[in-house]
């Protein structure tokens, strides 16, 4: 017989070091009381992970269903992550973002080195893939170049401390 996470949290009040809830906040309607249950499983200091989809992520389409009601519920920055922290009596102690892929980086730089209706050109596309080989790509994400704003990725993680 499972549990739920309020009939958990009850039975194993302060009792990890770590909680995660990866992907899930944006598909339940009402967060704070999820939340709260899975701080009250943290012992004092333990630390709440959430991630959810970057709401401000650069590589987006136009529209993307999967994205909204009825799947996504809510969306989230590190705004709503510091709202959601005050709330609960938590502290925010990091936003990290998923940097954004390879194939993503180089076609942003193509949008930005190429005139409009030029991007698929063979010098745009091979001046990205100078810019962004695999080498150099894993250069700029080991130095943290991948995480400035416009390269951000899908996802966004939230650690909050107890």
């Amino acid at each position: 017989h499972g549990l739920d996470l309020p009939e958990f949290a009850a039975k194993y009040p302060g009792r990890f070091d770590v909680v995660t809830a990866f992907q899930v906040i944006e598909h339940i309607p009402e967060v704070p009381p999820f939340v709260r249950s899975a701080s009250a499983c943290l012992k004092p200091g333990g630390k709440l992970l959430l991630t959810v989809p970057n709401r401000l992520r650069r590589f987006r389409a136009p529209f993307e269903p999967l994205d909204h009601p009825p799947h996504h519920l809510s969306r989230w920055t590190a705004r709503q992550f510091q709202e959601l922290a005050q709330l609960i009596g938590l502290k925010l102690v990091a936003i990290r973002y998923e940097p954004g892929r390879m194939p993503d980086c180089r076609a942003l730089l193509r949008q930005w080195i190429a005139p409009v209706g030029q991007t698929e050109s063979w010098w745009a596309r091979a001046i990205a893939r100078l810019a962004f080989g695999p080498s150099l790509y894993k250069i700029y994400a080991a130095l943290g170049l991948l995480d400035r704003r416009l390269l951000r990725g899908m996802s966004v993680m939230a650690v909050l401390e107890k």
